[in-house]
């Protein structure tokens, strides 16, 4: 096989497979899709003895072939780059495993104070206005449940956002506070 053709074809693997590793990270992290791990999984898997096999085949070229081992090199050198990016990834993927992002919504009708979740972690919320929202990430260490307290007027509130969460088990959610009810 033609050296520089391996040495494009090297280059652009090493490339599609940083961009299809981080495409797939990043619609994860935006949609908490768990599947999207799976997904992860299989395309590192697949990915790495694809490039595993070409990376061989650069390095049993640039042995053969002397005028144009630097080159063939590089193209081995810029494959190995993705390794420390996918365990980087998979890293970033646990710990988005570890947090769940609410989404409070005051429906009320009324202004709520003093907001704030208990249970998996201690977080002030701002105060809401009727029908605003804040998101929150919730740090996921072990078996934990989301409580949330707010004032409403001058009386205490006290709901249950999510009554067990565990490590790995993070997500998405919006709550609807007032209303008892998770959507």
């Amino acid at each position: 096989m033609d050296a520089n053709l391996n040495i494009r074809r090297g280059r652009k693997l090493a490339l599609f497979s940083f961009l299809g590793g981080t495409l797939i990270l990043v619609v994860f992290i935006l949609t908490m899709n768990p599947s999207l791990l799976l997904i992860g999984y299989c395309y590192l898997l697949i990915a790495f003895f694809i490039n595993l096999i070409f990376w061989s085949v650069l390095l049993l070229n640039a042995y053969k072939d002397k005028i144009n081992r630097k080159g063939l090199l590089i193209s081995a050198f810029l494959m190995l780059i993705n390794i420390p990016i996918a365990i980087g990834y998979m890293n970033v993927g646990f710990y988005f495993q570890n947090v769940l992002r609410v989404t409070f919504v005051n429906s009320t009708g009324a202004h709520i104070t003093k907001v704030e979740t208990e249970g998996c972690a201690h977080i002030l919320v701002k105060d809401l206005a009727p029908n605003e929202n804040e998101t929150v990430w919730i740090p996921i260490s072990g078996d934990c449940e989301i409580m949330l307290n707010y004032q409403l007027g001058t009386e205490d509130k006290k709901e249950q956002v999510q009554g067990y969460v565990t490590s790995m088990g993070g997500g998405k959610m919006r709550y609807e506070i007032g209303a008892g009810n998770k959507k």
